[in-house]
């Protein structure tokens, strides 16, 4: 998948700036190396180059933040979207420190989710939660 819809996340700003600052440390490298064609600025290149697979890494990493969208709502969160392609979902109890209470209006429609669990947390499921989920086999309640 594409990594663009995942950076609009709040949680997701500290990797973001992470990658810019190893591109100019990348770049920054490059230019001090190509002017005094010194070696130790090989390094600079180097830890740039590390830093931003470091942070490239550690988006990759799948946190509940990072699979769903979510809004917040009176008691809780709300998850609005799910980002990623895993079929088996289970919501979670809380995202980012604060519960999710409920599931939004087409929150998981046209995906391919083939099972879900929902706790008792979830109060509500909005209006076509679940529509055109062809692979959907099992709803856990």
């Amino acid at each position: 998948g594409t990594l663009v819809p995942y950076f609009t996340g709040i949680s997701y700003f500290p990797i973001l700036f992470l990658l810019v600052v190893s591109v100019f440390i990348i770049a920054a490298g490059i230019l001090l190396w190509l002017s005094n064609q010194e070696n130790k600025f090989i390094y600079l290149f180097g830890y740039g180059f590390i830093l931003l697979l470091l942070s490239t890494v550690s988006y990759a990493i799948p946190s509940d933040g990072v699979k769903f969208e979510t809004v917040l709502v009176e008691g809780g969160i709300k998850i609005v979207s799910y980002r990623v392609s895993q079929p088996i979902v289970t919501i979670p109890t809380r995202i980012n420190n604060s519960p999710v209470v409920e599931i939004g209006d087409q929150a998981f429609a046209y995906t391919n989710i083939t099972k879900v669990r929902i706790g008792d947390h979830v109060k509500k499921i909005g209006v076509a939660a679940f529509a055109n989920t062809p692979n959907l086999e099992e709803v856990w309640i």
